[in-house]
């Protein structure tokens, strides 16, 4: 699950790249973020990332996973 951390920290990079480096906005960019975030619900809700996976998330979805506590 190492893997599904890593492809959620760069979906976010990239998506956060964009918009503050080449201020890209896109409706797609909005729909990407809230299935990531959906994604990452149902991985903690099942306890399917292990201790070392949260680590690898940005900050603010390692946020997320303490309220989801």
């Amino acid at each position: 699950m190492n893997n599904v951390a890593l492809f959620i920290r760069r979906i976010d990079g990239e998506i956060e790249r964009l918009e503050t480096n080449f201020n890209y906005h896109y409706e797609y960019f909005e729909i990407t973020k809230t299935y990531t975030r959906k994604i990452l619900e149902y991985l903690l809700q099942n306890n399917l990332l292990s201790e070392s996976a949260i680590s690898l998330l940005p900050e603010k979805y390692q946020q997320y996973e303490e309220k989801s506590q």
